[in-house]
């Protein structure tokens, strides 16, 4: 099955002198029944959630149709959402057919244009949990994202915020450029190294699912965390959770 998908060139249509209303384009959808799961992935820093059977590439459109490639690690290639309307919103993002525990996106940038490619505002990281696509809680970026074409062109940003369940993942911002359009290169999502944060009720709770998880501390100048979350029945999936915590001649608090 086949959907026919037109979108009105408001901006006058393409190439220059053109002014077709509609073009014939043909999308192939992807229908799943939703089921009720919870979250069964351990904390493992390099499973690349956006890898995992049954992922589903999701964005505002993409204008060469080829979603497959920014979970295929080639940070070079580069797609975009241009289809010549203004747009005040635009994501890029993946579902499943269950939920998993996630709390990092990594997002590398695409090419740049002269008249888009870039977020103008508002970006953020959103969760979809009952169908709902929520905004996730203590977001941080790093390095801090321009809202400009000094984004630059295959940059990698990095949106860390506290661990969160669902069955869907994206980032969305208001596109930038005249053309009002975004772009990527690869697109990654990842559950564990937490930045040191502990986020539960309890100190040794790092995944806020209020059962006691088991930490430990290195010494020497590396000064690592590591931590093994519980399931409540066993400790399974541990992996480094921070660096450079409680330096000698530091007081952790």
């Amino acid at each position: 099955m086949w959907l026919q998908s037109n979108v009105c060139p408001c901006g006058g249509g393409y190439p220059q002198g053109d002014h077709y209303a509609y073009t014939f384009s043909l999308r192939k959808p992807s229908l799943e029944p939703r089921r009720d799961t919870t979250p069964g992935n351990a904390a493992g820093p390099g499973r690349n959630l956006a890898r995992e059977p049954g992922t589903v590439p999701v964005q505002r459109a993409t204008h060469f149709g080829k979603d497959a490639l920014y979970a295929d690690g080639n940070r070079d290639q580069s797609e975009d959402d241009w289809n010549d309307e203004r747009k005040d919103a635009s994501w890029w993002g993946y579902t499943w057919p269950r939920q998993y525990m996630m709390n990092k996106v990594t997002y590398t940038t695409g090419d740049m244009f002269a008249d888009g490619g870039w977020f103008a505002g508002d970006l953020r990281v959103q969760a979809r949990r009952d169908n709902r696509w929520v905004d996730v809680s203590g977001q941080r970026v790093g390095p801090e994202y321009p809202y400009s074409d000094a984004a630059g062109a295959h940059r990698t940003y990095t949106f860390s915020f506290d661990p969160t369940a669902g069955d869907g993942v994206r980032i969305i911002g208001r596109p930038g450029g005249t053309k009002t359009f975004t772009s990527l290169a690869e697109l990654e999502v990842h559950y564990g190294d937490a930045g040191g944060l502990m986020l539960g009720g309890s100190p040794t709770d790092v995944t806020g699912d209020g059962k006691d998880d088991i930490v430990t501390f290195t010494r020497g100048t590396a000064a690592e965390v590591y931590a093994v979350p519980s399931d409540g029945t066993a400790f399974t999936g541990g992996g480094k959770w921070n660096d450079f915590f409680g330096l000698a001649g530091e007081t952790t608090l």
